[in-house]
């Protein structure tokens, strides 16, 4: 039987991403059939995780929304204030969001972010330590009015959550790749030993999306 060699790109802005794929000739008629010549990366299904296409996407998606000129933003917390779950991470940064979220709004401004959060975590006692966020926005507002939605309550108690840290994106010849790479990539503690980890990130639902060619 016959063989094909196939070939699938993956385009994100600029970016691509290629894969070269075999394929026989009875999977290649029925394959004619349904295949359509552009679409769009689907997103993995979060309750069927498959931690390699997720890194995959999310790389996608940052090359194909972010780039020089916009924000990259860590967000670390002070001891008093370091939450002793994930759930209550995610927490704080729905609250960071939505503040910033208003700030975008007052300048007409519509807000495009991708969070991370990375932690260590001991699964014997479920001890939570070191866990801080990343965030990617598009660049509409001020670093200062960034850094200053990374605290809680309002007027004379309004206090920070912790240290914050902006920096201006500025590629390099491969573009946002290291970036993509880092927020990928990161590790987590598990059972006191480093160990790679399932990834925990978001987006807004207004990026654009990457689509595969064939």
């Amino acid at each position: 039987m016959r063989s094909f060699v196939r070939e699938r790109k993956r385009h994100a802005g600029d970016y691509v991403e290629v894969d070269i794929y075999s394929r026989t000739e009875k999977q290649e008629v029925t394959n004619r059939r349904t295949r359509r010549r552009k679409h769009k990366v689907s997103r993995p299904a979060q309750n069927n995780l498959n931690e390699k296409n997720s890194k995959r996407y999310a790389r996608l998606l940052m090359h194909a929304n972010f780039s020089e000129g916009d924000y990259f933003v860590t967000l670390t917390y002070s001891e008093k204030n370091l939450p002793e779950t994930p759930e209550k991470g995610k927490k704080d940064i729905d609250r960071f969001l939505r503040s910033l979220r208003n700030k975008y709004k007052k300048v007409n401004q519509e807000i495009k972010y991708m969070w991370f959060t990375s932690y260590q975590l001991d699964t014997d006692t479920g001890y939570v330590k070191r866990i801080h966020h990343h965030i990617l926005l598009n660049n509409a507002i001020s670093r200062d009015d960034v850094e200053s939605c990374w605290s809680t309550g309002r007027g004379k108690n309004k206090h920070k959550l912790g240290r914050t840290e902006s920096k201006i994106i500025q590629p390099d010849n491969d573009g946002i790749q290291a970036l993509a790479n880092y927020l990928t990539n990161q590790e987590k503690w598990v059972d006191r030993q480093w160990k790679k980890g399932e990834k925990r990130w978001s987006s807004s639902k207004n990026l654009k999306k990457p689509f595969e060619t064939r």
